[in-house]
């Protein structure tokens, strides 16, 4: 599912990261890599604030909705 349907303070794994090879690059520099753990803290519309290795991370709808979790 996408990360944006999840439920907040949920611990959970991302599991697929699409797009074009440059939104993909640019997301796996940010550490959201599938297998990684992530919490998500908010939502706001598709817009997110994940926890990830300890740093806060904002996506906006546009990269949030790349991000597939389990």
């Amino acid at each position: 599912m996408p990360i944006f349907l999840a439920s907040t303070d949920s611990e959970l794994t991302i599991t697929h990261v699409h797009g074009h090879d440059e939104t993909t690059r640019h997301l796996r520099d940010m550490g959201i890599v599938v297998g990684a753990k992530v919490r998500l803290l908010s939502k706001e519309g598709r817009s997110i604030i994940m926890v990830l290795s300890g740093s806060r991370i904002a996506l906006d709808s546009n990269l949030a909705s790349r991000i597939m979790v389990g």
